[in-house]
C-alpha cells in the first residue's frame, strides 16, 4: 500500500501518493492535485486573458494567476492589460505575479 500525504487548501482536501527515491528521499506527487484543482495559469499578462477567459474562469469560480512582465504594462500597442485590469482581477481574487526577471535568451 502506497504512502499518501494530506493537503488541505480551504474546505477540500487531497491525498498525494509520496514517491520514494532510490535514496530514500521522499516526494510529493503533484499530479493528482494538479488535476483536480483547476488552477490555469498566462503567461504576459495578455488584454485577451481579461476580456475572453476572465469572464469565463470567474463564472466557473476557478481560480488563476497572469504572470506580468512590467514592461508591457500599459504598452503602446494595447495588447497587454494595464495596471488597472490587473488591480481588478485582484480585487476578484485572480493573482498576478510581477515578474522581476526581465532578460530573455
Amino acid at each position: 500500500m502506497s504512502e499518501t500525504a494530506d493537503l488541505r487548501i480551504n474546505d477540500e482536501s487531497y491525498a498525494l501518493n509520496v514517491i520514494t527515491g532510490t535514496e530514500k528521499e521522499q516526494a510529493i506527487d503533484i499530479s493528482l492535485l494538479r488535476k483536480q484543482s483547476k488552477f490555469i495559469t498566462f503567461d504576459d499578462g495578455y488584454d485577451n486573458v481579461y476580456h475572453n477567459a476572465r469572464p469565463i474562469l470567474k463564472a466557473l469560480g476557478w481560480p488563476y494567476t497572469v504572470f506580468v512582465n512590467p514592461k508591457f504594462v500599459d504598452d503602446k500597442y494595447k495588447r497587454h492589460m494595464t495596471w488597472a485590469q490587473l488591480n481588478e482581477i485582484a480585487k476578484e481574487g485572480a493573482g498576478w505575479v510581477y515578474q522581476q526577471a526581465l532578460r530573455w535568451v
